[in-house]
């Protein structure tokens, strides 16, 4: 006997059951898997990341855009131009952070290579890498002047690691990291 009951409770002689049917897709098990090359993949990977990156800036209003400033086998370098660049880049870089975050994910979902999107605007990762190793360096002689730890302002993952690395081989400071998610930061140490 059948499940399907109409409105009455009652079994229909001769239920209907109604079936959707699937165009056939492009990627059928049956059908032989196209090869790209990587250097399709790549440029494809490319055209995706500016594409939405582009998409997001005219979404957002601003008077900027998007330009190409390079590819290395690893990276595919963009930055922003305009006068509304301050802000793409927001505060402390976090617009800039996540909007290179965003395009990075849309492009590799749908593109999966080695490559991955570096975003710039007016030069600010150069001048806040610079920025932060003159702070760190400074804070470090303080620390071995004065014998005393210096617990700097949380971080995020990458400047926590490029902090770490700087005083790897500074004499007479070690760090080390504390605190958990957007909390984490590092304390420079005397040795």
């Amino acid at each position: 006997m059948s499940d399907i009951k109409d409105l009455t409770g009652e079994e229909p002689e001769n239920p209907i059951v109604e079936t959707e049917t699937l165009p056939e897709s492009e990627g059928d098990a049956a059908a032989p898997a196209e090869e790209v090359s990587d250097a399709e993949l790549s440029a494809a990977y490319s055209d995706k990341a500016f594409e939405f990156l582009s998409e997001t800036v005219r979404l957002m209003g601003l008077d900027a855009e998007v330009r190409l400033r390079g590819q290395s086998d690893s990276t595919v370098d963009f930055e922003f131009v305009g006068p509304d660049i301050a802000l793409l880049i927001g505060k402390h870089g976090k617009t800039i952070d996540a909007l290179q975050y965003l395009a990075d994910v849309t492009a590799y979902k749908k593109y999966p290579c080695r490559k991955r999107v570096v975003l710039d605007a007016d030069n600010h990762r150069s001048k806040r890498t610079k920025e932060l190793e003159e702070k760190v360096l400074k804070i470090a002689a303080m620390v071995r002047e004065y014998g005393k730890e210096a617990v700097m302002e949380p971080q995020s993952a990458k400047d926590r690691r490029f902090i770490h690395m700087l005083l790897a081989n500074e004499p007479g400071v070690k760090t080390y990291s504390e605190g958990a998610g957007a909390e984490r930061h590092i304390v420079i140490s005397p040795k």
